[in-house]
């Protein structure tokens, strides 16, 4: 493989359970990626882009409708620090590829008659919420799906991070969305201008699905992360996917990807951001575990971040597509449905608009800008602390594609990354066209 060179990382000792939680560690990638065995000219023309934009772990999957997938590779770093190889089983915070999850959820229960997408959310979430600036205007679930709900909440990182801690099962989504709560903010969370239902006061918002969350435990009676788990992930035999981190076993939690951000223009290093490396996170939480057991169920969908906190693989991706792809269903067992072909065509279809380019259904992204051939693509993306991830399919031609990447140079080819939209022209090159 050659030789490596590698920074010296600062504070060493705290490698010992991975990247320290309190702070950002500095380092280089290595001058050469992981061999692979007997490479074929699209795995070369991947290393090559891997290569342009210094991506440091990397996994890609193309998606047929019948049932079997056309395609996967994985490349380049699972954990460099441990010199360990990205691979597809391997386990990334997946952000806002997440989102649809909860309107999966949600869409459940709306089949089965325990709430109606038009109707006010107080009536499922066990208080009133209300834009102040239109206090006569009910938020439905339905705005909440499609970011016209008027609730932008761009700061909310703070209420975000504490329900990912000690505190969390202590806090409730009130403290976020209520006057008088300790992380209410009404001039970033409402939109004064545009009222709850308004497409012109689209607003993309990472609250929305923790209001939809909230809505789903509320209903099910079920906490989210283990509704999420018996409803969609194991129905679709997805067995490593999950939105808590402390569901993990030991020897599972070593397929835990960290997530890496590069600083461009190009610094010389990599970012491994505090908090982003899920394998010292959930080494902490061995010692320190969150108590989940005091949690009110339906008080706060936000404590396992369906805005963004899905811990997936490919493996498991590729059966959430395929459910898209067959209008709700495994292909290979028709028993395996999350949702029924109505609602899932439902989550399809456009609900919002974004701009000239791309609009909105039920959290997904349905746009005509990103193609070679600008054929309508839905799905989602997601970038968040590192991660760069493309979660695509087409409707009319049942082929999908996955991205998943862990750290890369921040360059754009107009509203999307250079190396994503490299990618999937290239897959899209090799497979579609």
């Amino acid at each position: 493989m050659g030789t490596l060179l590698w920074l010296v990382v600062v504070a060493m000792a705290c490698w010992v359970a991975g990247i320290p939680l309190n702070q950002d560690v500095k380092y280089s990638l290595p001058y050469q990626y992981p061999p692979i065995s007997n490479p074929t000219t699209l795995d070369n023309s991947v290393l090559s882009i891997m290569k342009k934009y210094e991506v440091a772990g990397l996994g890609l999957a193309t998606i047929t409708s019948n049932g079997e997938f056309q395609w996967v590779g994985a490349y380049g770093w699972l954990n460099i620090s441990e010199k360990t190889s990205f691979a597809v089983n391997s386990l990334i915070r997946e952000a806002s590829i997440s989102k649809q999850v909860s309107a999966i959820s949600i869409l459940q229960q709306y089949e089965l008659g325990r709430c109606d997408l038009d109707t006010d959310i107080s009536n499922y979430i066990g208080f009133t919420l209300r834009n102040p600036s239109f206090p006569d205007v009910p938020i439905t679930l339905r705005q909440l799906l499609d970011h016209t709900s008027s609730i932008m909440g761009d700061d909310y990182d703070t209420f975000a991070n504490a329900c990912d801690s000690a505190i969390g099962p202590t806090l409730s989504i009130q403290d976020l969305l209520l006057p008088g709560g300790a992380y209410y903010n009404p001039t970033t969370l409402w939109n004064t201008e545009y009222p709850p239902g308004d497409q012109a006061g689209y607003h993309y918002s990472n609250v929305n699905p923790m209001v939809v969350a909230t809505a789903v435990e509320w209903l099910s009676g079920e906490r989210f992360d283990l509704y999420t788990k018996a409803h969609v992930f194991d129905v679709l035999l997805m067995n490593t996917t999950s939105f808590n981190l402390q569901s993990f076993d030991k020897a599972t939690s070593k397929q835990l990807s960290p997530l890496y951000n590069y600083f461009y223009p190009k610094s010389d290093y990599y970012i491994a951001s505090a908090g982003m490396d899920d394998q010292a996170t959930y080494a902490s939480r061995v010692v320190n575990p969150i108590d989940y057991s005091v949690y009110v169920i339906g008080t706060n969908g936000g404590l396992f971040a369906p805005q963004g906190g899905m811990r997936s693989c490919l493996r498991d991706l590729i059966q959430l597509k395929l459910a898209h792809l067959n209008g709700g269903a495994l292909p290979s067992d028709s028993s395996r449905r999350i949702l029924s072909k109505e609602s899932i065509d439902l989550m399809h279809t456009v609900q919002s608009e974004f701009d000239a380019v791309t609009k909105y259904g039920l959290y997904q992204e349905i746009t005509n800008g990103f193609t070679i051939t600008e054929q309508t693509m839905t799905g989602h993306t997601g970038d968040k602390s590192g991660f760069h991830g493309i979660f695509y399919f087409q409707l009319d031609s049942l082929w999908g594609l996955i991205e998943e990447i862990s750290g890369a140079t921040l360059q754009y080819t107009g509203d999307f990354l250079s190396v994503e939209v490299e990618l999937f022209n290239l897959l899209y090159d090799t497979f579609v066209l």
